[in-house]
């Protein structure tokens, strides 16, 4: 039988070699490795095996269909940095200012600049000229996210405690406490953590504020249209685009899919989930 360091380092190396990856894919390397091991027998499966020996290197994400998905601890901050950033012009041709990602992402070169006179916002960058009526609001540091996790220590329910303030001793500390945050989702601690986060922001904004000597009424107006800038789709936005594709007529829903296939680049054609039965189906017909 393999050791457990032999299997955790299939996995590790699997894992950081791609952006993510599929629990089926991790497991078919490790049969074809060690074809006498019986995961779900020997450990629980390859999820509860990953949680118990790689939590510090490897993390769940989500589900995709009936499989797992993962990410390596260094790639975690690709798709869960402190706020993702975008390098899509078109996408911020198209959709509004986002004040709060510019305020709340240290990873984003905009900042927030406010019109002292009306409390309007827009965003430059820290080398904007400004006008007399205007100032820069400085963003969010990696610190003072350290300094929010720590105060929000306390939340965290005693048997967990011990993970976050280890995670919290490390400089690079975000992946890792992203990390956690995945891993004990289902104990409602993240989204625990995302409200906390949120009134940190809007705190932490305010404060600026205040100590640039802003009256209260401009103040007020800038922290309303900085929560306005905040709100994302809304998960019924999603629902009725869901509704709709399932009322359309299957050969109109083909042409979608097949040109919403043609527009994607080599990373997103390999996430996309297929039933196995269908595509050996097809891998067939293309050799006759």
């Amino acid at each position: 039988m393999p050791e457990v360091d032999q299997i955790k380092s299939i996995i590790s190396e699997q894992a950081k070699h791609s952006s993510q990856i599929t629990g089926s894919v991790i497991g078919l390397k490790i049969r074809r490795e060690f074809p006498e091991l019986d995961m779900k027998r020997t450990y629980g499966g390859l999820r509860k095996f990953i949680e118990e020996y790689c939590a510090n290197e490897v993390s769940w994400v989500r589900k995709n269909g009936g499989d797992d998905i993962y990410k390596h601890i260094s790639r975690l901050s690709e798709a869960t940095n402190i706020e993702p950033t975008s390098n899509s012009s078109t996408t911020e041709q198209s959709n509004p200012p986002d004040y709060w990602k510019a305020f709340s992402n240290p990873n984003t070169k905009e900042v927030v600049v406010l019109d002292i006179n009306g409390g309007q916002l827009s965003l430059g960058t820290a080398d904007s000229t400004l006008r007399e009526f205007q100032i820069s609001i400085n963003k969010i540091s990696r610190d003072e996210y350290k300094e929010m996790a720590w105060r929000f220590l306390p939340q965290v329910a005693e048997p967990l405690k011990n993970d976050f303030r280890q995670v919290l001793s490390l400089d690079d500390f975000w992946p890792h406490w992203s990390a956690l945050m995945w891993k004990y989702k289902h104990q409602g601690i993240f989204d625990e953590w995302v409200k906390w986060r949120n009134r940190e922001i809007l705190s932490i904004f305010e404060t600026r504020l205040r100590l640039a000597e802003i009256s209260s009424d401009i103040v007020a107006k800038a922290i309303a249209h900085l929560r306005q800038r905040s709100k994302k789709v809304s998960p019924l936005t999603s629902t009725r685009t869901t509704s709709a594709t399932r009322h359309l007529p299957v050969s109109q829903l083909r042409k979608l899919i097949h040109e919403a296939v043609e527009k994607m680049g080599d990373e997103e054609l390999r996430r996309i989930w297929l039933p196995l039965g269908t595509l050996a189906d097809a891998l067939k017909n293309s050799e006759q």
